[in-house]
């Protein structure tokens, strides 16, 4: 009886605490009235292309990939600001200080034809990560995230 008593003294006493050590979140939202934002991004995308026709060759295979300043280019602002209005909601979710301000030190676009994609890779240093789609044509592949962590 008296082990009983300690047992049940003891558990009152420890109470389980969590902790997230390798927790990796992903947040998703669609964009209300994307069509014409995609439309005007598009638009914009191809004309890029257009006068870059080689681009830049990072983790694309066999489709285009755009110099990484997409982000300081005044036609992609208002991707920036829905990015940034998103970015702001993960920072409330994820407890971040309020004056914590989003920022963005590269942006680009690729553009994928039947057969071409975009090698696995991993972004060293950032923190965050996003990715945004303004034309999938049906059937496509889909996106594919691994956990970069050996183990």
């Amino acid at each position: 009886m008296s082990d009983e008593k300690e047992i049940k003294t003891l558990s009152q006493e420890l109470k389980t605490q969590r902790e997230m050590y390798f927790h990796t979140p992903i947040f998703y939202k669609d964009i209300k009235d994307s069509a014409k934002l995609n439309e005007h991004l598009l638009k914009h995308i191809l004309t890029w292309k257009k006068r870059d026709e080689k681009g830049i060759n990072r983790t694309n295979s066999l489709g285009w990939h755009s110099a990484v300043d997409m982000h300081t280019r005044k036609e992609y602002d208002n991707l920036l600001r829905h990015l940034f209005d998103m970015q702001k909601e993960i920072y409330t979710a994820e407890g971040y200080h309020p004056d914590t301000e989003p920022f963005c030190d590269t942006m680009w676009a690729n553009v994928n034809y039947k057969y071409s994609h975009n090698r696995n890779h991993v972004r060293p240093g950032a923190q965050w990560s996003g990715v945004y789609y303004i034309k999938v044509p049906k059937n496509s592949g889909k996106i594919f995230l691994e956990d970069p962590r050996p183990g």
